[in-house]
C-alpha cells in the first residue's frame, strides 16, 4: 500500500511539473509576438504622413524654384521723333525686381542718347517703375510677362552752346519673356508701347528691350 501511494504521488508531481513546463514554454513563445506588436504600433504612429516634398512632382518643384531675375541689365531702343530733329533713343539700364513670384514688380534707371538730325546728340536720363504678371508654370525655362510702366526723365541738350534740359513723362505697357539659361542667368526680350509727353508735345512709340538678368 505504501508503494502504491508513493507511485501515485510521483505521478501527480510529474504531471504538475510537465504542465508548468508547457505553460512556461507557451509564454516564452508568445512573448516575441506581443513585443513586436507595440513596436509596430509605435512605428506606425511615428511615421506620420509622407513628406510634402515626396508628393511634389518634378515640374511643380522646378516651377517653385523659378522666380525670374532679381536684377537685370538692359539695352533699350525707342523713338522720340519730332519736327525739331529728334530721332531714336538708345539707353542702357539697370532694374531690380521685388521677390513677389507671380507679380512682377520693381523699378530701374536708364541713361543714354537721343540722336538728332540737325544738331548734336542729346543725353537722356530716366527712372521707371513697373508692375504686372509673370507666368511661372507649364512653359519650362520660359517666363512670359506683361507689365504696366511709368517713367520720368530728363533730356539734356545744348542750344547755341547753352546747356538746357527738358523733362518728360511716360506711361505704357511692356510684353516680353525671360529665358533661364544656366543656374540663375536669364536672358530676356520685351516689346513696349509708350505714350510720352515732353515740352507740350505728345509721342506714342514702340520700343525694344534686350536684357540679361540674375
Amino acid at each position: 500500500m505504501t508503494r502504491v501511494c508513493a507511485r501515485w504521488w510521483a505521478l501527480v508531481i510529474g504531471a504538475a511539473l510537465a504542465c508548468s513546463g508547457v505553460s512556461a514554454a507557451a509564454q516564452t513563445r508568445a512573448a516575441p509576438a506581443s513585443a513586436v506588436a507595440p513596436r509596430a504600433e509605435s512605428a506606425a504612429r511615428g511615421a506620420g504622413p509622407p513628406d510634402r516634398a515626396d508628393r511634389t512632382s518634378p515640374a511643380a518643384a522646378a516651377a517653385a524654384e523659378r522666380r525670374g531675375p532679381r536684377v537685370a541689365f538692359s539695352y533699350r531702343l525707342y523713338s522720340l521723333r519730332d519736327d525739331l530733329g529728334g530721332r531714336r533713343v538708345h539707353t542702357g539700364g539697370f532694374a531690380g525686381f521685388l521677390p513677389t513670384r507671380f507679380i512682377r514688380a520693381g523699378g530701374g534707371v536708364e541713361a543714354g542718347i537721343r540722336t538728332h538730325e540737325f544738331g548734336e546728340r542729346q543725353g537722356v536720363v530716366s527712372g521707371n517703375v513697373f508692375v504686372g504678371y509673370q507666368h511661372l508654370r507649364d512653359l519650362g525655362p520660359v517666363i512670359p510677362y506683361v507689365c504696366a510702366l511709368g517713367e520720368l526723365g530728363i533730356v539734356l541738350q545744348k542750344r547755341f552752346h547753352t546747356p538746357q534740359s527738358e523733362g518728360y513723362r511716360g506711361a505704357g505697357l511692356e510684353l516680353g519673356a525671360d529665358v533661364k539659361l544656366v543656374r540663375s542667368l536669364y536672358m530676356g526680350v520685351g516689346l513696349s508701347f509708350m505714350l510720352y509727353t515732353m515740352d507740350g508735345l505728345a509721342y506714342d512709340t514702340f520700343g525694344l528691350r534686350l536684357s540679361v538678368g540674375l
